[in-house]
């Protein structure tokens, strides 16, 4: 059974690591789009910076006391407009799991937490 919780600044270096998982993968299959190499400061910093967002949500995910994997998820607000109405969603921006925890239910607890929130904070899609 996994753990999941929200990230504090303490996990910075375990998301950099889950991180690169997820990063060497999306570098690889789109390279126009993502580096191959992060810079291991500048995603602490990236890290610090989405804990410290009221309108984000990180959560990790552990298994005994190792992190296994995590999930960003943006709150985005949009005012209406002439053409459309308000609207509030949760944009998953993030989400990995270490290949030797798939299949373990790790992810399903992860969706947990965003279903969770995304009701908590009524949110339309």
């Amino acid at each position: 059974m996994a753990y999941v919780r929200l990230a504090t600044s303490d996990d910075v270096v375990a998301l950099t690591k889950l991180n690169n998982i997820v990063q060497s993968w999306h570098a690889r299959a789109y390279p126009a789009r993502f580096k191959p190499d992060v810079n291991a400061d500048h995603l602490h910093q990236f890290f610090d910076q989405i804990i410290a967002d009221p309108d984000a949500y990180l959560w990790t995910a552990e298994k005994q006391g190792t992190p296994v994997g995590y999930l960003f998820a943006a709150h985005v607000q949009r005012e209406e407009t002439p053409i459309s109405h308000a609207m509030t969603q949760l944009h998953i921006e993030h989400v990995v799991v270490r290949p030797d925890a798939r299949r373990q239910g790790i992810f399903g607890a992860l969706m947990t937490e965003v279903e969770t929130t995304a009701a908590a904070l009524n949110v339309d899609e």
